[in-house]
């Protein structure tokens, strides 16, 4: 039995009537080298089944502490792949909005917390006798890196892959036993007990930074307080700030149509575009891949604010998130071992070269503040607040910074480089990967996360409809803002 971590609670905590805590990827495939010209779902789960050893985090469900004293923990559940693989079949004509509408219904609802917290559901009917799976799991279970593992070990670089199709296993007897309520309550408490020193201690390492953190350098004296908790870092020989790193620019987050509450409902739209043009990019400026496609995306959000005349006169500040996971073996482990860059995204630049110029030197400033700050800070923020009030905190937290005006970021950005070879799900090739990550009302209502994909990069937007009613908009733009920032680039 294992506890959760801080970080891993929050994304729990996070969840309510409008809110959900998954992360998903849709996986178009293209079955017809396959005998049946299709994936069965009983190949599927019969795959599934045969690699549910290398992943551990899948076959475990949450035990909750009674009253919310403690963090939860999880126990060893082998999953009913009869409840966790599903069949849909998208009406005719089957094309990209049949497709997204089915992803937009899926992804707004919730995983069940009595089981394992992931699903896969296979989809048929899409044009061209294509198929696609989409995977959510939660995000308290996997962050980014170690869903891409979980993923890759159902992946195959033949389409000789599987083996024949099995019957689907039902609950298998390896789960383990929910421990007894009295003994959790005894944890709790004890754990309880002890959250004033890990609070001290979580405190001690952030105050020297806290002129750093997102949004704290809005608060009057900010630097002040970092400056006198470095001071006395130093005195009793704890490290503090280096004196060489920049100092934070005081970035203002300007408001937009998506930093306000969302609702319960989700749309998705997807683009791709080939990595060769990107690496193109990259190469004439002397940048990085990061650069080009945070510079995609300035050009795609400024079109977009400007179409619907509210593009602000200063650049958006996006949220980066970074892993910290140093070995790739660490990402079978689940959890999440995630920290996150803050840096201003130039959409008030009209030249696209410009923007990009300006991506490359924010993001150098912006890493530069990263390696100097914990590498854990994120999980120790998270640790401030107790366990039992953790709930209250992250339920509260949107409301009031939009009551105040104050958004720590105007919606998060990734990039996560993959693979660029072909690869088979269950026999069939898979011809694209689009990511749906979370949106919430601290961090946007808009999120962007982009894969890269066999010489492809695939973008999956996702957005509260309310606040983004034509989020196909931003997707359709991904290209021509390559094709402009290339011609810019390159002369």
């Amino acid at each position: 039995m294992d506890q959760l971590n801080a970080l891993d609670q929050q994304f729990l905590a996070v969840e309510n009537a409008t809110h959900t805590g998954h992360v998903a990827g849709v996986y178009l495939l293209d079955p017809s080298a396959l005998p049946a010209g299709r994936v069965e779902p009983a190949a599927l789960r019969a795959l599934i089944a045969e690699r549910l050893p290398l992943m551990p985090p899948m076959c475990r469900r949450l035990i909750e502490v009674p009253w919310g004293l403690d963090r939860p923990y999880w126990i060893r559940a082998e999953p009913d792949l009869t409840q966790h693989v599903r069949e849909h079949t998208v009406d005719p004509p089957g094309d990209e909005r049949a497709l997204t509408g089915l992803i937009a219904a899926l992804h707004s609802r919730a995983l069940s917390r009595e089981r394992p917290l992931w699903e896969l559901h296979l989809i048929h009917g899409l044009a061209e006798g294509r198929q696609a799976v989409y995977g959510k799991v939660h995000h308290a279970t996997v962050d980014g890196i170690s869903a891409g593992a979980m993923l890759a070990t159902l992946l195959d670089r033949t389409p000789a892959g599987p083996g024949a199709p099995a019957p689907a296993p039902g609950p298998a007897g390896s789960s383990e036993a929910a421990p007894h309520r009295r003994d959790l309550v005894r944890r709790g408490l004890k754990n309880l007990a002890g959250y004033p020193g890990r609070s001290v201690r979580s405190g001690a390492r952030l105050l020297p930074h806290f002129d750093d953190l997102p949004g704290a350098n809005r608060i009057a004296g900010s630097a002040g307080i970092a400056a006198m908790a470095d001071r006395a870092a130093r005195l009793v020989k704890l490290p503090g700030r280096p004196a060489d790193v920049p100092a934070r620019r005081r970035l203002r987050v300007p408001p937009t149509p998506f930093n306000a509450p969302i609702s319960a409902r989700r749309v998705v739209a997807f683009s791709s575009i080939p990595i060769r043009e990107v690496r193109a990019v990259r190469t004439a400026h002397g940048c990085s891949e990061n650069d080009v496609v945070l510079a995609i995306c300035a050009d795609v959000l400024r079109h977009w604010l400007v179409t619907h005349h509210a593009l602000p006169d200063r650049p958006l500040v996006v949220g980066v998130p970074v892993s910290l996971r140093g070995r790739a073996a660490d990402a079978s482990a689940g959890g999440n071992q995630i920290s996150l860059m803050i840096a201003p995204l130039p959409t008030d630049r009209l030249d696209p070269a410009a923007r990009l110029r300006a991506v490359a030197e924010a993001m150098l400033v912006a890493k530069r503040r990263q390696t100097a700050m914990p590498e854990d800070w994120l999980s120790d923020v998270t640790d401030l607040v107790p366990a039992m009030f953790a709930g209250v905190a992250a339920r509260r937290v949107g409301r009031v910074l939009h009551g105040a005006g104050r958004h720590p970021v105007n919606l998060l950005i990734s990039y996560v480089p993959g693979p660029h070879i072909p690869l088979y799900l269950a026999g069939a090739r898979m011809v694209a990967h689009y990511p749906v990550s979370a949106i919430s009302d601290a961090f946007g209502a808009l999120n962007i996360t982009v894969v890269g994909h066999d010489g492809d990069l695939d973008f999956g937007f996702v957005a509260c409809p309310r606040l983004v009613p034509d989020l196909a908009e931003l997707a359709a733009r991904v290209p021509g803002a390559l094709a402009d920032l290339r011609a810019a680039a390159l002369g």
